[in-house]
C-alpha cells in the first residue's frame, strides 16, 4: 500500500511538472522594427524560458505562440520584446504576471508615447449599439479585448465603425494611431 501511494505521488508530480501551458503574445509593431522576444517563467516547481511553438505574422503585428513547461496555478511569466538596429527604442516588457491556460499578452514595440501624452477616456456606462466616428486623417485603428487579443483593426482608415452588441461584456482598449499621434481609449461594455 505504501508503494502504491508513493507511486501515485510520483506519477502525479511528474504529470504536474511536465504539463504545458500555452500562451499567445501579440506584438504590435507599427514601424516594422526587427526584434526578438524573450520570456521566462518561474513557479514552485522550477523555471526557465518559454518554448516558441510558432509565429504568425499579420499587418503590423506578430503572434508568438509559446508554451510554458508548467501548469501550476502559481506560475509567473515575464515577456519582453528586444528591438534590434536600426530601431533605437527601449525593451518593452510585461510581468511578472500570473499565467493561465490560453492567456494572451499584448506588447507594443517601440511605443515612444509618454504616458502623460495619452488621451485616455473611460466610458462609465456600457457602450451600446453601433459605434461610428470619422477621423480627420488616415489612422491605424485597433480594438483589443481584456485578454490582449486584437479583435478588429484597420490600417490607414478615415472612418471607424463597429457594433458593440457583437462584443462580449468586458473592458476593451481602442487605439488610434497616426504618423504623429497615438490615442488610447479604455472602453467598457
Amino acid at each position: 500500500m505504501k508503494n502504491l501511494i508513493f507511486s501515485l505521488f510520483v506519477s502525479l508530480f511528474t504529470l504536474m511538472s511536465f504539463s504545458q501551458t500555452p500562451i499567445d503574445v501579440y506584438v504590435i509593431n507599427p514601424n516594422g522594427c526587427p526584434y526578438s522576444i524573450t520570456s521566462t517563467w518561474t513557479s514552485p516547481f522550477g523555471g526557465g524560458n518559454s518554448t516558441i511553438i510558432s509565429v504568425d505574422s499579420l499587418i503590423n503585428q506578430d503572434v508568438w505562440h509559446l508554451e510554458v513547461a508548467d501548469s501550476s496555478n502559481q506560475t509567473m511569466i515575464t515577456v519582453c520584446t528586444v528591438p534590434a538596429p536600426p530601431c533605437n527604442c527601449p525593451i518593452e516588457c510585461m510581468g511578472p504576471t500570473s499565467i493561465f491556460p490560453n492567456m494572451a499578452i499584448t506588447l507594443i514595440l517601440c511605443n515612444t508615447i509618454n504616458i502623460d501624452e495619452l488621451n485616455v477616456l473611460t466610458i462609465e456606462n456600457p457602450m451600446e449599439g453601433v459605434i461610428v466616428f470619422p477621423l480627420s486623417e488616415p489612422t491605424n485603428f485597433y480594438l483589443i479585448n481584456s485578454e490582449g487579443k486584437i479583435i478588429k483593426w484597420l490600417k490607414n482608415t478615415t472612418s471607424v465603425s463597429f457594433n458593440s452588441e457583437e462584443l462580449p461584456s468586458g473592458f476593451y482598449h481602442l487605439i488610434l494611431e497616426t504618423q504623429t499621434t497615438k490615442k488610447i481609449y479604455k472602453l467598457l461594455k
